[in-house]
C-alpha cells in the first residue's frame, strides 16, 4: 500500500497542465507578434512621412534662395515613386513684394493608399 500512496503524492505537472501552459504561452506570443507587425508598419509610414516633409522643406528653401528673375511659377518632379509639385504666385495682400509658395508631395504607402503632405508659406524673393 505504501508504494501506491507514494505515487499519488508525487510532485510534477500533468499533461493537461503542460498543454494549458503551452496554450497560454502561444496566445502571449501571438499578441507580441501582432504588436511587432503593427510597429514595423508604423515605422515604415513614419519614415516615409519624414522623408516627404524633408522634401517639402528642401523645395521651399530652394525656391526662397532662387533669384526672382530665375524663379519658375510651378514645377514638379517624380522621384522613387514620390511625386512633388509646387506653385509660386504673387501674394495680393498688403504686404509689399511677397510671394506665396505651396508645395505638395504625394506617395503611396505599403497598403497601396494614397498619402500626401503639403505646406504653404510666404516669402520675400531675392532680387
Amino acid at each position: 500500500m505504501k508504494k501506491i500512496r507514494k505515487k499519488l503524492d508525487s510532485k510534477g505537472f500533468t499533461i493537461l497542465e503542460v498543454m494549458m501552459g503551452m496554450v497560454i504561452f502561444s496566445i502571449g506570443l501571438l499578441t507580441l507578434l501582432s504588436m511587432l507587425v503593427i510597429s514595423i508598419s508604423g515605422n515604415a509610414w513614419s519614415e516615409k512621412t519624414t522623408q516627404t516633409v524633408q522634401m517639402v522643406r528642401e523645395t521651399i528653401e530652394t525656391i526662397k534662395n532662387t533669384p526672382e528673375d530665375q524663379m519658375e511659377d510651378y514645377g514638379y518632379e517624380d522621384e522613387d515613386g514620390i511625386f512633388r509639385h509646387w506653385y509660386v504666385e504673387d501674394s495680393y495682400e498688403d504686404q509689399g513684394d511677397v510671394k506665396k509658395v505651396t508645395v505638395w508631395v504625394y506617395w503611396t504607402d505599403e497598403f497601396n493608399r494614397s498619402q500626401y503632405t503639403s505646406t504653404t508659406t510666404y516669402f520675400q524673393p531675392k532680387k
